[in-house]
């Protein structure tokens, strides 16, 4: 049993398995894809090896699904060898090229991660397959913005066309807050909002929003918050790039028909080396990376470990030895780890010690922690108490905040309120660098949060029953 599958055990065996209740926020480019816990389903074969490994491909394991990209497989940096000798004829090594296409930081992605096409056998079977010869595998994993997809994210973005979010005033400083999330809308944003305030590449990490009240840009919401809240701090940008839905395995089939793209953990890492790359990015004024996003892995108990997004987290910790990383605890009413935020609660690699990352909940105006349960209708979306979830090691307040919508929708509005845990890791990484220390989980108040700083906008979808 290798060091990951002992991990998983441990992981089982502390929390209590729970079905899990996917929410859904859309933009019209980036759709987000998280893991779910389907009801009991019969078996799934994998097809005939078509070669002769030295391994049997096993049959992945049932009652636990995820979503992962079709035909392709992760193998730890040094193990890509071993890999092919274990299943020779099998898998066939790729560059980074052969799933992102033509990006700047091709090179450095495949120095840490080795990518391997599966020839057309389910990547989970292959990766099960190389666990078991010690060799460190795991699929493509499918990664959401911290369950803002499939029904709803802690809510809708709620336009709000009579509001206006006034101009932060500070002075801008040399820190640097990272975000990787969908991408920028940057028509109509204010000044506050520009390219000396917002570091980015107009040609990869921007993208469009139609003019639906209903939907809004969530990278543009999460990087509108950092700015509000830590206006003497710039923003480092980069966009997750998506994929269609189509390339996507698994339990696939639990996808709701207006979803159309996905991100997967590589073009997440893909994000993250491109902002490493940057010349404005350094040492000194790196101080915090926001991931509002994550994913379920396929199997709590014994698939494979989610390799790509451990090296890309080991690269960016090493570069930026001062800095901590925020991520989403999200919403849904599980106490199945939620990753990357998982890292936060097991001291998993030297490289990426738990006193660095913060998986960060939502709590409400009153200081409750809230994840949200419902069905596909706003009306019927209602925040419940959070569960009890290791991972959480912070709470922030995440429930109608106001911040920007990207754009403008049918009814005028720049101005969104939106709630989710997405939005407190952003407000968790913005306060933390504006002098307030991470704590641990409860009411605002024990945080020195001044409340009456943040815009909260009450409408209800928040309050406990």
């Amino acid at each position: 049993m290798n060091r990951w599958r002992r991990v998983a055990v441990t992981l089982v065996l502390a929390l209590s398995v729970a079905s899990c209740v996917n929410d859904t926020g859309i933009t019209t480019t980036v759709t987000s894809g998280e893991g779910t816990a389907p009801p009991e389903s019969e078996e799934t074969t994998t097809s005939p090896p078509r070669g002769d490994p030295v391994t049997e491909l096993p049959t992945p394991p049932a009652g636990w699904s995820c979503f992962y990209l079709d035909g392709f497989v992760a193998v730890e940096a040094g193990q890509g060898e071993q890999a092919e000798a274990e299943l020779e004829g099998l898998i066939t090594p790729v560059s980074a090229e052969a799933v992102l296409g033509d990006t700047p930081v091709l090179e450095q992605l495949d120095a840490i991660v080795h990518l391997f096409s599966t020839n057309g056998e389910d990547p989970l079977a292959i990766a099960l397959a190389l666990e078991s010869a010690e060799i460190e595998a795991s699929p493509l994993h499918a990664i959401g913005l911290a369950g803002h997809w499939r029904l709803k994210p802690g809510t809708d973005p709620i336009s709000r066309p009579e509001t206006e979010i006034l101009q932060p005033t500070a002075t801008l400083g040399q820190s640097i807050i990272a975000v990787v999330d969908s991408g920028l809308m940057i028509q109509r944003l204010p000044d506050w909002m520009s390219p000396e305030h917002v570091l980015y590449d107009p040609a990869l990490d921007t993208e469009t929003v139609d003019d639906d009240p209903s939907k809004a840009s969530h990278g543009t919401f999460v990087t509108s918050l950092i700015r509000q809240l830590a206006p003497e701090s710039r923003v480092g940008f980069a966009r997750a790039l998506p994929v269609p839905v189509g390339s996507i395995v698994g339990n696939a089939e639990q996808l709701p028909p207006e979803v159309e793209y996905v991100s997967t953990e590589l073009h997440v890492a893909e994000a993250l080396v491109r902002l490493l790359e940057r010349p404005e990015m350094t040492a000194e004024n790196v101080v915090a990376l926001n991931l509002s996003l994550g994913t379920y892995t396929c199997d709590p108990g014994e698939d494979p470990f989610m390799v790509t997004t451990l090296a890309a987290l080991r690269l960016w910790l090493t570069s930026f030895p001062d800095s901590q990383v925020f991520a989403a605890a999200g919403n849904e009413v599980s106490t199945s780890p939620f990753w990357p935020a998982g890292l936060s609660a097991f001291e998993l690699d030297q490289a990426i010690p738990r006193d660095r990352m913060h998986g960060v909940g939502a709590v409400n105006e009153t200081g409750e922690e809230v994840v949200w349960e419902g069905t596909a209708t706003t009306a019927s979306i209602l925040a419940k108490a959070a569960p009890v979830r290791s991972w959480a090691t912070n709470a922030a307040p995440g429930c109608d905040l106001l911040g920007l919508r990207g754009g403008v929708d049918l009814e005028g509005a720049t101005v969104v309120a939106w709630s989710g845990s997405s939005f407190a890791s952003a407000v968790m990484a913005a306060l933390t660098v504006a002098a307030v220390p991470p704590t641990s989980v409860g009411p605002p108040v024990q945080y020195g949060y001044n409340l009456s700083s943040l815009a909260f906008e009450r409408h209800g979808s928040c309050d406990l029953p």
